[in-house]
């Protein structure tokens, strides 16, 4: 039951990364993230009332709709307005968030469901809480600039820049009327561009697209289907006690936020993107099979690596999509990740059975190697170029 209920909010996760990331390329990066936040909040506060496992399951999968589509679009947000010299460390940046999330996550499950009769409720109504940031999404974060440019609302976006120059710099670099120049002739040489899901799979876009999807797909299953499944193995499989294995997964939590993502930023701006995911899949497949023949504390080596990896593909797949597809792109890519949630809890459940923690862990160890075998064979770096010379088009 517990696989099948994962596998629901996976579910949603896949069905939110397909529709939002194809609609915030039509209506922008801000009223995406506002709906895309109001849903998770409204469902996953509303599962605390569930009085039945159907409608438990119900509200985790449209929850999990809002949650699929926040993440692809977060991520398309922070990468353009940050510029490509240090987006790295500071896309990494960005996923410390993900990792506070889930510490909190353990921390109230540690404190709640052991010492409260049906805690988890408590536990739902407590993720409830990200819609008292919807006040502050409205009035203080701009529309991704890079939109409103591809969207052709030029005028718009030049006193987007001047608001935010303003505030940081106390004035305007460039007049508003010699901005405006320079975009309509940036937008004469992207004239013909085409947004719109079938686009990713044209010529240009076709390696990248099959790249993103095995990544992904790839990161999610060793990633997020192993991680939910890891108190269980920690008690069933290595004889740990339930608090025991709680509060392994919570210091393994605690050593994977932040620092993955802040090291991994700064080694992509230094020695690329390419080079720095391919030794992520390499050191998180070596960490698996440390754990797997030593257990123990080698579960915080295990954990920081994929959370790494995961990091690294946040930095590097919005740079492969131009600004018109980036959403669709980034939805498409997130949507393979989530085939692979919502198969891996059920999966990982029959080879627990079948072949015991070490099978698990072999699986694992495979995906990883087809993962670089993937970057070496479709991958490209990044680094140094910008997002326009990527696909030289206008961003």
């Amino acid at each position: 039951m517990i696989g099948v209920l994962l596998s629901g909010s996976s579910l949603g996760l896949l069905i939110g990364a397909a529709v939002f990331g194809i609609l915030t390329d039509v209506i922008g990066r801000k009223k995406t993230l506002i709906l895309t936040t109001i849903i998770y909040s409204v469902f996953v506060g509303l599962s605390s009332f569930s009085q039945t496992f159907t409608v438990l399951y119900l509200f985790r999968v449209l929850a999990g709709v809002g949650l699929g589509g926040f993440i692809p679009v977060a991520s398309a947000y922070v990468s353009e307005f940050t510029p490509v010299k240090v987006r790295g460390r500071f896309m990494g940046m960005f996923t410390i968030g993900n990792g506070i999330g889930y510490c909190l996550a353990v921390v109230a499950s540690m404190l709640l469901v052991p010492n409260l009769k049906e805690g988890w409720r408590y536990v739902f109504a407590f993720g409830a809480l990200g819609i008292i940031l919807i006040p502050f999404v409205i009035r203080m974060l701009p529309e991704s600039v890079r939109w409103l440019l591809s969207r052709g609302r030029k005028e718009e976006a030049i006193r987007t820049v001047e608001r935010i120059e303003q505030k940081a710099l106390g004035q305007v670099t460039v007049p508003f009327e010699e901005a405006l120049e320079m975009e309509n002739e940036a937008a004469k040489q992207s004239v013909g561009q085409k947004s719109g899901l079938r686009s990713l799979f044209t010529p240009q876009l076709l390696k990248f697209s099959i790249l993103v999807a095995i990544l992904w797909f790839i990161s999610s299953y060793t990633f997020y289907g192993f991680i939910q499944w890891l108190p269980t193995f920690l008690t069933k499989s290595m004889g740990y006690t339930l608090t025991t294995g709680y509060q392994f997964t919570l210091i393994a939590a605690l050593v994977g936020t932040g620092t993955p993502g802040i090291a991994m930023g700064y080694l992509c701006d230094y020695i690329g993107r390419r080079k720095t995911l391919i030794l992520c899949f390499l050191t998180y497949a070596i960490a698996g099979l440390l754990f797997l023949a030593f257990g123990g504390w080698w579960i915080l080596p295990l954990y920081w690596f994929s959370s790494a990896m995961t990091s690294v593909l946040y930095i590097y797949s919005p740079e492969l999509f131009p600004t018109l597809l980036r959403g669709s792109g980034l939805g498409f890519a997130t949507s393979m990740g989530r085939i692979a949630g919502f198969a891996a809890p059920m999966l990982i459940g029959l080879t627990l059975q079948g072949y015991g923690f070490s099978g698990v862990m072999y699986v694992n160890t495979g995906l990883l190697i087809v993962g670089i075998l993937a970057m070496l064979l479709l991958g490209v770096e990044t680094r140094v170029r910008t997002q326009a010379a990527n696909h030289h088009q206008a961003m």
